[in-house]
């Protein structure tokens, strides 16, 4: 997997950056294979002469294996007592006011800026239910936490233009200036 390098990103808040970049496997050339063995093609900086080299202490990104980044990420949540839930079936996502959500140890402290208004209350479908400060969806390119939300979303969107229309209507023409 290849992630971006960056000293007051996720990562690094997440602290799991130094040990990444322990876990680095530098590469800058990729080929690509057909089921045969024989090469498709390739890229990387190593193909573009203009690039040239790192200079000294320069770092592009990271290449780790997806699932060392996982062993990494879980042993963080561990140590800050963050549970994680495993064969679980997503099937609803609210967002619900904090008052609602039971205390939790401040872990959110070194990415958040300021302390969280809301939380997010998930549905599984085996009826049991969790509230949280923050849900991954770490389900994978058809993700289905991805699907739940993004049309909770497009809902909301669709509320509030329909909403906008209704006030437009609802504008007496002596207010309108031509």
């Amino acid at each position: 997997m290849t992630l971006t390098y960056n000293p007051s990103g996720p990562l690094a808040k997440l602290g799991v950056l130094d040990q990444c970049r322990s876990e680095d496997t530098a590469s800058r050339s990729h080929y690509i294979f057909d089921t045969a063995g024989r090469v498709l093609g390739y890229y990387g900086n190593a193909f573009i002469k203009e690039k040239g080299h790192m200079y000294p202490g320069q770092r592009g990104n990271l290449r780790i294996p997806r699932q060392r980044l996982q062993q990494l990420l879980l042993r963080r949540l561990e140590a800050v007592g963050v549970p994680v839930f495993w064969g679980k079936c997503l099937t609803d996502v609210k967002v619900v006011p904090m008052a609602l959500m039971p205390p939790l140890p401040n872990t959110v402290s070194a990415v958040a800026s300021r302390p969280p208004t809301h939380c997010v209350r998930l549905a599984f479908e085996d009826g049991s239910c969790c509230t949280a400060r923050l849900a991954v969806g770490a389900d994978g390119i058809r993700s289905r936490a991805r699907r739940i939300v993004e049309h909770k979303v497009l809902c909301h969107l669709e509320q509030r233009q329909k909403r906008a229309r209704q006030r437009a209507q609802r504008v007496p023409l002596s207010l309108i200036h031509i």
